[in-house]
Formats: structure tokens, sequence, C-alpha cells
């Protein structure tokens, strides 16, 4: 009995874990999603001993993110409570500027009124130079601004958490967590598996790694069929696989019938970005 509720136990923790971390969800989310309470998610996410079980060599670097995320939500309350975010202490060329706009507000899905609320830029000005700089990712903008309902108060919570943990990374000169941190909304993740080259092989990817495709695909509203060509993979082994591991998350299941239902009505082809 003991070794089955080892098991279980096992099992919870780890969706709880890439839930909050892989897929960005809060604590609250992550209770409503597993039909679980806040508190066992949180004796889930302070479960440093399983974690490391599960996890081994990336235990310490995914214990500290979950901290450092726990400690970001205790910071941040109400979207009102914070100070106008710069983006000239990410960089002083308006070129990344603006490519980390777009990562930043594809990742998070936030659209143009957040960003220019939370930067303190104008709207219109905003939108305009996010489309100059990234004309490649205008087929992912057009869904988020005109099909995502992601609430945007969460959304900007979440932005404002990143940035301050970011900024504070910069200034600590922690350079790993500051890559870290970048990874996370830049795609790196993405094409390290891409350059593994499983080909049909889509059996041979980790929950997490699936997890991180998942999220690419709803980044850059991507058709499962333009997925299987980025990825060289069959794109139904990939579907398949994908819509196993969101079978038992709401959320991540809405976006991903969203996106099918888009491409079935319209007709059109994912466009990389």
């Amino acid at each position: 009995m003991n070794n089955e509720n080892n098991i279980m136990l096992r099992s919870l923790v780890k969706r709880v874990v890439s839930l909050f971390t892989q897929n960005d969800l809060s604590v609250e989310e992550t209770a409503k999603t597993l039909e679980i309470s806040e508190e066992e998610v949180l004796a889930c996410l302070n479960n440093r001993v399983m974690i490391g079980l599960i996890y081994r060599d990336k235990a310490s670097k995914i214990i500290q993110y979950i901290e450092k995320k726990l400690r970001g939500k205790e910071e941040v309350g109400e979207k009102d409570n914070y100070a106008p975010l710069n983006l000239a202490l990410i960089s002083q060329d308006e070129a990344k500027q603006y490519s980390f706009l777009r990562h930043l507000s594809l990742t998070f899905r936030a659209k143009p009124e957040t960003l220019s609320s939370l930067f303190q830029i104008e709207e219109l000005a905003l939108k305009r130079k996010l489309f100059y700089y990234n004309q490649s990712s205008e087929n992912a903008f057009n869904y988020l601004y005109n099909n995502d309902q992601t609430d945007q108060n969460e959304v900007s919570i979440k932005v404002i958490n990143y940035y301050n943990n970011l900024i504070k990374a910069q200034r600590n000169r922690d350079k790993e967590e500051v890559t870290h941190l970048l990874h996370l909304i830049d795609d790196t993740y993405a094409s390290m598996i891409r350059q593994k080259k499983f080909g049909d092989k889509v059996a041979v990817l980790s929950d997490e790694e699936i997890a991180i495709l998942i999220n690419y695909q709803i980044k850059y509203s991507i058709s499962i069929t333009r997925m299987g060509k980025i990825f060289n993979t069959s794109y139904s082994n990939l579907g398949l696989r994908m819509r196993k591991y969101v079978a038992d998350n709401p959320l991540l299941k809405e976006r991903l019938d969203g996106l099918s239902s888009y491409y079935a009505l319209n007709s059109l082809g994912g466009r990389n970005k």
C-alpha cells in the first residue's frame, strides 16, 4: 500500500510541477485544473524530496524557480500596484526591445492594451512597432488580438512577476538565471527539441518536452500540420501525444481546441514565426 501511495504522490507532484513551471499556471489555476485544493498544490511544490527523485540533476533549478515564482505572487497582488516597466533596462536598442516584447506578448498572451498599460507606451505606436520589427509573427499577433480570451488581469501579474525577476537577476549579475529566464520565452528550449531530430519517434520525448511544444504551438498559433513540418515529424503522431498530455489540463485543451477550430474554419496553414 505504501508503495502504491508513493507512486500516486510521485505522479501528482510531477503533474503539479509541470503545470506550475512549464505551463506557467498559478497555484489557483493548477488546483482547478487538477481538481485538488490549493493547499495540496503548495504541498506538492514544497515537496523537495519527491521533486529531487523525479527531476534528479534538474531538481535544484526547478526548486529555485518554484520558490521565486511563489515569492513573486506574494509581492504582486493587483495589477495597479506597480511602477511602469522600463524597456530601457532590457536593452537600449529599439529592435531588441520589441523583439523582447514580441516574446513577452505571445508567451504570456498579453494584448497591446496590456503592454501599453504596463510599459507606458501609447497603444497604437506599440502595436505598429511590434508589427514592424516582427513581421514574421503577424499571424500569431492577429490570432492573439482577435481570438485569444486569456484574462488580461492575470496576464498583467504574470508579466510583472517575470519582468521583476529578470531585472533582479540582471542587477545581481546572475548570468545563469538571466539566461534561464530569457530561454523561458525566447524559444531556445523548443529549438533544442528540434535539434534532437527525433523523426516520427514522438514517444522518445518527455512530458516536459511535449509541454514545451504545446506552448510553442499556442504561442505562434500554428496548425498541427505546420508543427509537423517545423519539427520534421509526423503531425498525426505529435497531435495524438499532445492530446494525451492536455487531457487533464482544461486550459491547454481549450487553447488547442481553439486553434484546431480556427484552422478548420479558415483553411489556413499556420505560419512559422
